[in-house]
């Protein structure tokens, strides 16, 4: 009969597998017989990964491959009188295994005579196991989660936010966008040196998607970092108008503006979130809408360092 499989432990340094041998009916008899049990792995319809490889495929070139033989003390410890034999054999490689096995008996006539015949029992049925490599269960977990990734980088990038979103809600985009890609990169390097380890050609292994996805995220990124730089700016711009007209028109006075704008300098003014540019916009905006003291116009056009020859023509 057909060997089974029992606990198995797979790791870097051991592929050892525990095995039974079914025996007879007449277990005894049998194992009064028994000389030597052989168990092999059939070499033409068992495959193994890259590990290895050239001493397996020189074992296979001889026939199939003997995994293990149990003969002397080995073999009497393996029979506990039950009806099968329990031992272990350790795998040359990962892979998928066809095992089979076979015993060695002496003929009855040959304990009488005290002569050394023996004979060899008929190959068992063949019985399948697959070896699986430690990084194969890291492998699958990180297709599921590159799975997952890939799902929330269509979602960012198909994100309908365009350069009239709101601000926070722009920002919120760019977090995902860059927890996406991140985790991502991650995921495609860990995919990498799994496959590198299992010798799995990673052009096979459909990478494409998750690479095309993550640059197509970092564009969005990019334009996305835009948009919140332009709302970034004219937010500024509305705070540094407000600073003008209210902190120091309203609240100290036209007189005071206009002794402010004789003497201010540019850094001030980049320090306030504002250029010589908008500062020029706002005195002009503010002709209309706001009480300007003609002081401040005139003292303005004055300042061709900050301004052109045409804007102090206009103040």
């Amino acid at each position: 009969k057909a060997l089974r499989i029992g606990s198995s432990s797979s790791s870097r340094t051991s592929k050892r597998i525990t095995i039974q041998l079914p025996l007879p009916r007449d277990h005894e008899r049998f194992q009064q017989l028994c000389k030597a049990v052989h168990i092999y792995a059939d070499a033409s319809t068992s495959s193994w990964s890259s590990e290895g490889s050239q001493q397996l495929q020189q074992a296979q070139s001889k026939g199939d491959i003997l995994l293990r033989k149990l003969t002397g003390r080995a073999l009497e410890r393996a029979f506990d009188g039950s009806e099968v034999i329990t031992t272990f054999i350790k795998l040359p490689d990962y892979g998928n295994w066809h095992l089979y096995w076979y015993a060695t008996l002496e003929e009855p006539s040959a304990i009488s005579t005290k002569t050394a015949v023996t004979t060899d029992t008929p190959k068992s049925a063949t019985r399948a196991f697959c070896c699986e490599h430690p990084e194969e269960q890291q492998l699958v977990q990180l297709q599921e989660k590159a799975t997952k990734v890939c799902y929330f980088l269509r979602s960012a990038l198909h994100d309908p936010s365009s350069a009239t979103t709101r601000l926070w809600q722009l920002e919120d985009l760019e977090t995902d966008l860059d927890h996406s890609i991140a985790n991502g990169r991650e995921v495609l390097a860990q995919l990498g040196t799994v496959l590198d380890t299992l010798g799995y050609d990673r052009s096979e292994a459909k990478l494409d998607d998750l690479n095309r996805l993550i640059d197509e995220c970092a564009d969005k990124k990019e334009q996305v970092r835009k948009w919140i730089q332009k709302h970034e700016k004219k937010e500024g711009m509305k705070s540094f108008r407000s600073r003008i007209v209210d902190g120091i028109l309203r609240e100290r006075g036209a007189n005071h503006l206009a002794e402010w704008i004789q003497t201010v300098q540019e850094d001030i003014i980049t320090e306030m979130g504002g250029n010589a540019n908008r500062l020029y916009q706002i005195l002009v905006e503010s002709k209309s809408s706001v009480s300007l003291d003609s002081n401040t116009l005139w003292n303005a056009s004055r300042r061709n360092d900050l301004f052109s020859e045409k804007q102090c023509q206009v103040l």
